[in-house]
């Protein structure tokens, strides 16, 4: 569940997460980033399991508060921590550039997830993800499949996203199922809580 006060403006004023001062409970970690492609000739796999109350929206005005909370919803598990840091007005300016798109999962009515696109001449998934309760359910293929379709319509054609040791031990299987290929890999050290 997450605390209340991570969605209240008032916690951006501190700059850490939840108010409180991490950088004595820091440790280095090794984390392999992969780095995959989809290129605009090559085709997105559909995915063969969807939901039958699968509902996709675009946010078109997001608020700081609400992208925090898709962006901690879904990351806290798997380590998502580079944002926690951004004020209130890093999140405006961030979310103000047209370039960035959001688009939330909905099923039954309960938000299950989302994507983040950034727009240049290739596209980025920059964020994708479902909350912990939706997870295997068959939900992500189809998000995937999505997200490329959207991003395929505003760029080039070519769509990228990047993985890495913290994700979901199955998000490259999900990525590979839907067409796409490695293209780079990094392995660095980290400061992580």
């Amino acid at each position: 569940m997450i605390p209340l006060a991570v969605l209240s403006p008032r916690y951006w004023t501190i700059g850490t997460p939840y108010g409180q001062d991490i950088s004595s409970s820091l440790k280095q970690m090794i984390v392999r980033t992969t780095y995959l492609e989809l290129p605009a000739d090559a085709p997105i796999e559909r995915s063969n399991r969807r939901h039958p109350d699968y509902q996709l929206h675009q946010a078109i005005a997001p608020r700081p508060e609400f992208t925090r909370f898709l962006y901690t919803a879904v990351g806290y598990q798997w380590n998502w921590t580079r944002r926690l840091s951004w004020s209130y007005a890093e999140w405006e300016q961030y979310l103000s550039d047209d370039r960035i798109e959001t688009w939330v999962v909905y099923v039954t009515g309960s938000i299950a997830g989302y994507f983040e696109l950034a727009v240049e001449d290739d596209v980025e998934i920059r964020q994708f993800g479902m909350l912990k309760y939706f997870i295997g359910c068959g939900i992500g293929g189809s998000l995937l499949y999505d997200a490329v379709n959207r991003g395929r319509a505003l760029g080039s054609g070519r769509v990228w996203l990047h993985t890495c040791t913290d994700d979901h031990p199955h998000a490259i299987g999900n990525y590979r199922a839907r067409g796409f290929r490695v293209f780079k890999e990094d392995v660095e050290s980290e400061n992580r809580p």
